[in-house]
C-alpha cells in the first residue's frame, strides 16, 4: 500500500461507520466504472485488429463513448509530407 493511501486510511477510520461506507461506496463505484471502461476499450481494440474494419470500431467506440459520457477527442486532419515521395513537378 503506497504511503498516501495510508494516510487517507488513517483520515478515514476517524470518520463514523456512516460516513466510512458513503466513501466506500464511492471508491467501488469509481473502481466498477475504470473496469467497465477498460474491458469496454479492450473490446473494440480487438475488434480492430480481429475484423479489420477501422470504421467499424470507430463507430462502436464512439457509441460507448456516448454511453459511458465520455469525451473522445480527435485532433483534425491534416495532410503530413512524405520524404519518400519527391515533390518536384515534371515540366513536360
Amino acid at each position: 500500500m503506497t504511503e498516501l493511501l495510508q494516510q487517507v486510511f488513517a483520515q478515514i477510520v476517524q470518520l463514523s461507520p456512516e460516513q466510512q461506507d458513503a466513501i466506500a461506496a464511492s471508491l467501488l463505484v469509481e473502481l466498477q466504472d475504470r473496469q467497465k471502461w477498460e474491458q469496454k476499450a479492450s473490446t473494440v481494440q480487438q475488434e480492430i485488429f480481429s475484423e479489420g474494419s477501422v470504421g467499424a470500431a470507430l463507430q462502436e467506440l464512439q457509441k460507448l463513448c456516448k454511453e459511458e459520457n465520455y469525451t473522445l477527442m480527435v485532433p483534425p486532419r491534416q495532410d503530413r509530407s512524405n520524404d519518400s515521395i519527391e515533390t518536384n513537378a515534371l515540366s513536360i
